[in-house]
C-alpha cells in the first residue's frame, strides 16, 4: 500500500520506516504517506509506542528540494497547504501520548530534522550528521523545526543553526541535548526498542527529562 514509509506493528511497538534509500528522500508522496501512517497509529489502541527510522545507511537527507522548489511556480495558497499538512503531521507526533523515538544513522538534515526534533526522544549512531540546510537554497525550516530547536538550545545556537546551515555530527548534537543516546549503528533499533519497552507503560511526556536520566543515561 505504501511506497515511501514502511509501516509495521510488533510487540505493541509501531515501526515507521522511511523506504526511499540511500538517501530516504522526502517527497510529496512521502509527507502524504507519512500523515496517513502517523493518524493511523495513533488512533490503534494497540500501538504503545513508536519508533522512526530510515532504511539503509541514512535516516533521510530531508525533503525533496525539486518539490520545494517547485512551488515558485505555484500559487502561494498551495505552497502554505503544503507546510501547513506536513507541520500538523510532525505537531501529532509531538504531541502524541505515547512515546515517540526517532532512531538515526547516517544524514538526517533538514526536514529530517525537524521530524526528529518533533520526536519526545532521540537515540543515534555516532556516525550521524543533522542539520539545516534550508538556507543554502534560500529556504526556511517548514514543519516547526524552530520552535522544537528552541526547546533544546538558546536562541543564538538556534539562529546560527539556522542562517548558517552548518552540521553537527552526533557528538556535537549531544552536547547541546539535541540527541538523548549515540551508539554504534547496530545498536540503535535494539536500543530504540529496549528503552520503547521500558517507557510505554503509563507513559508522561512531561517527564521526558526523568526517562532520558534513568533509563538511557544507564547505557
Amino acid at each position: 500500500m505504501y511506497k515511501t514509509v514502511h509501516w509495521r506493528l510488533e510487540n505493541n511497538i509501531g515501526f515507521i520506516e522511511l523506504n526511499s534509500p540511500p538517501a530516504n528522500s522526502m517527497s510529496k508522496k512521502f509527507f502524504e504517506e507519512l500523515r496517513d501512517i502517523t493518524n493511523k497509529a495513533l488512533n490503534n489502541g494497540q500501538v504503545k509506542a513508536i519508533i522512526i527510522s530510515g532504511r539503509g545507511r541514512h535516516f533521510s537527507s530531508g525533503a525533496d528540494i525539486s518539490d520545494l522548489l517547485s512551488f515558485d511556480e505555484e500559487s502561494d495558497h498551495q505552497a502554505s497547504d503544503y507546510y501547513i499538512a506536513n507541520s500538523q503531521t510532525f505537531k501529532k507526533l509531538y504531541t502524541a501520548k505515547i512515546p515517540v523515538i526517532a532512531a538515526i544513522s547516517g544524514i538526517c538534515l533538514g526536514s529530517a530534522m525537524e521530524l526528529a526534533m518533533a520526536c519526545h526522544f532521540r537515540i543515534s549512531a555516532n556516525n550521524t550528521i543533522m542539520g539545516f540546510p534550508e538556507s543554502g537554497f534560500h529556504l526556511m525550516t517548514g514543519c516547526g523545526g524552530s520552535v522544537y530547536l528552541s526547546k533544546f538550545v538558546e536562541k543564538k545556537t538556534m539562529i546560527d543553526l539556522l542562517m548558517n546551515g552548518n552540521n553537527l555530527n552526533a557528538a556535537e548534537a549531544a552536547q547541546m541535548g539535541l540527541i538523548d543516546l549515540t551508539v554504534s549503528k547496530s545498536e540503535v533499533i535494539e536500543k530504540a526498542v529496549n528503552f520503547a519497552l521500558q517507557i510505554a507503560e503509563n507513559y508522561k511526556q512531561e517527564q521526558r527529562i526523568f526517562y532520558v536520566q534513568k533509563y538511557l543515561k544507564t547505557y
